[in-house]
């Protein structure tokens, strides 16, 4: 649904503007639509397997007719990995309106992994093994979620004149997750049977192994915690889940896993919560890490993803070896001690970035910055209309 939420936020911000979310599913006999309060309309259009990939020649067809009778300007916005379906809008509707093509944060570090998440569609199509000639030569317009600053590797094979490319942030978080303070803090331990005078440690995320939650109660339970508790939230597939519960049951520490959690229960986790800890071998962001940030947290994480690129810009948090497993409990047990000084970015540098203001207002400068290059170049020729522009996810 992040289409759906980058929709909802654009119109809250900017309520002049439509916004679609176009999907093709495998279930749909016809095209089915509906347009929710916030205004954005969600269709779902037939579609197959084709090559490894999904296909949806209805949706194409939707596409060119938009793109033919609209009376406003448009944008189509397409994830990169969608890429059979992708190659078929760049060549068919690219010459009529500005097809912005959405990777993860990853995709700048281009020579450091080729075979991270974003890199993997194509590997399972024969004629699309060359990626960087398939972006290079056909995507003009490329948005890399997650705010991430352009390595010089990716700026000297992709970021030419003859491209526009931007890093934003396009998730947001709601006001509520920006707040300082702790006078509610006390009383929401005693909510949840917490020793008001521990250090509290959060993890929050998927339960799968990727996160190594594993990892984490371990180091938690070799550190000698005095006076410190973990908190586990998450869902995952049941074999990882029952091998966390093992492992804790195994510590001599305050480890106490709550599994899923409603949207209220969770942010109360982070209310009452001294430390975020994040330990994921490999990650885009995560948007629980933003969250402590927002919610003031000290916040430590493993060097990945953007909020380990934040903290590091800003002097802040801990970063910890993500393959060095052994050193996690010593900076545990310095942190909850007191030795070691988790250091706090302030909220509002987190809020100009995060927040869904900060966010939609970015992607409306996203917009507003392809469609004047789309019509500058002369791409298309139209009439020209107030900026009214419709964005296509997939």
């Amino acid at each position: 649904d992040w289409g759906n939420q980058v929709g909802d936020h654009i119109r809250k911000y900017h309520p002049d503007v439509q916004f679609e979310v176009w999907q093709p599913d495998f279930r749909a006999d016809k095209v089915y639509s509906h347009t929710f309060e916030s205004g954005v309309t969600h269709r779902l259009f037939p579609a197959r397997s084709q090559r490894g990939g999904i296909f949806s020649e209805a949706l194409l067809a939707g596409l060119e007719e938009r793109a033919a009778n609209r009376t406003e300007q448009l944008v189509i916005q397409v994830s990169g990995r969608q890429s059979l379906l992708l190659d078929a809008i760049l060549r068919r509707l690219a010459h009529r309106a500005p097809v912005l093509t959405q990777f993860l944060g990853a995709l700048n570090f281009i020579d450091a992994n080729l075979d991270f998440r974003v890199w993997r569609w194509p590997q399972r199509i024969a004629q699309r093994n060359a990626t960087l000639e398939f972006i290079r030569e056909k995507q003009k317009y490329i948005l890399i979620s997650g705010g991430l600053p352009l390595e010089p590797a990716f700026r000297e094979k992709i970021a030419t004149p003859s491209h526009l490319v931007f890093s934003q942030h396009t998730i947001g978080l709601p006001d509520s997750y920006f707040h300082t303070g702790s006078a509610d803090k006390e009383e929401l331990r005693k909510k949840w049977g917490l020793p008001p005078e521990n250090k509290v440690f959060l993890s929050s995320s998927r339960l799968v192994p990727l996160k190594q939650i594993d990892k984490i109660v371990k180091a938690f339970g070799q550190g000698q915690m005095r006076a410190a508790t973990l908190l586990i939230t998450g869902a995952g597939p049941q074999a990882y889940v029952d091998k966390v519960k093992r492992l804790i049951d195994k510590q001599d520490a305050d480890i106490r896993f709550l599994g899923f959690v409603g949207d209220e229960e969770l942010w109360e986790c982070y209310r009452l919560s001294d430390v975020f800890i994040d330990a994921s071998a490999n990650d885009g962001g995560p948007i629980s890490g933003w969250k402590a940030m927002a919610m003031n947290l000290g916040v430590i994480t493993t060097a990945t993803g953007n909020v380990g690129t934040f903290l590091k810009q800003h002097n802040a948090g801990v970063l910890i070896p993500q393959k060095e497993a052994n050193r996690w409990a010593a900076v545990l047990q310095q942190v909850a001690s007191g030795q070691l000084e988790v250091r706090r970015i302030p909220v509002e540098k987190v809020r100009k970035v995060k927040s869904w203001a900060a966010c939609a207002d970015n992607m409306m400068q996203v917009y507003k910055t392809v469609l004047q290059d789309h019509e500058a170049t002369g791409r298309q020729e139209r009439n020209q209309h107030p900026l009214n522009s419709i964005n296509t996810t997939l």
